[in-house]
């Protein structure tokens, strides 16, 4: 399962979330408006109804239908997590989820549908919202890749052409005649899955280009 298909069952049906009910022992939590949910090491919580916020400092943001919540992700922040409206949470244990996951070959995935979720609030999206459309492609790649040996960097297995773009806010088209344009390049080889990275400073001196020309 690729990940634009994982995605897909998480924010537009509950097929995904079904199946691990069906699979995965629960407790379904239901919160009255204005009560608070107080993550615990060690559980997962995926809300199923309802709108929570989420307050960190003076930062608060929505939490909607269908969004996942690591408790060990929370615990050691001075985070509040209140109901907004009337709301139902399945409560499941992290090992135990993990341990399905895992055997069903879908961890990696929601593993990266965390990650981006929580790079939602880190300083590298913020590099994103260059008016650059090349430039937001160029970020995404150099943060998403990671070392495998001295001098060959990969990218996430589930990378392709309609996740970058959606992550990047540009169109398909755009992100591919680039990435042909980084082939040609020598910089990326898109051949195998994963894709490599071939020339990690080609792909820095391009970002440093396109600054450089404030394109």
């Amino acid at each position: 399962m690729e990940f634009t298909e994982f995605q897909t069952l998480i924010s537009k049906d509950d097929m995904f979330f079904e199946h691990i009910k069906r699979n995965v022992n629960s407790k379904r939590i239901r919160f009255s408006r204005g009560e608070f949910l107080i993550p615990h090491d060690g559980e997962v919580y995926f809300l199923n109804t309802g709108i929570f916020t989420r307050t960190s400092d003076c930062n608060v943001k929505f939490i909607c239908e269908q969004k996942i919540l690591i408790g060990s992700l929370y615990i050691k922040q001075k985070i509040t997590i209140n109901s907004l409206t009337s709301s139902y949470i399945y409560v499941f244990n992290q090992e135990e989820l993990f341990n399905f996951l895992e055997k069903e070959g879908l961890l990696a995935n929601f593993f990266f549908e965390i990650l981006v979720e929580e790079n939602n609030e880190r300083k590298f999206l913020n590099e994103l919202l260059s008016p650059s459309p090349k430039k937001r492609i160029q970020q995404f790649l150099l943060h998403s890749l990671k070392e495998e040996s001295t001098n060959l960097y990969s990218l996430p297995l589930f990378l392709n052409i309609q996740m970058i773009a959606a992550c990047c806010f540009c169109s398909r088209q755009l992100v591919s005649n680039y990435i042909v344009k980084l082939e040609n390049q020598g910089i990326i080889d898109t051949s195998t899955k994963p894709w490599k990275i071939l020339d990690l400073n080609g792909l820095k001196e391009e970002i440093d280009r396109t600054s450089s020309s404030k394109s």
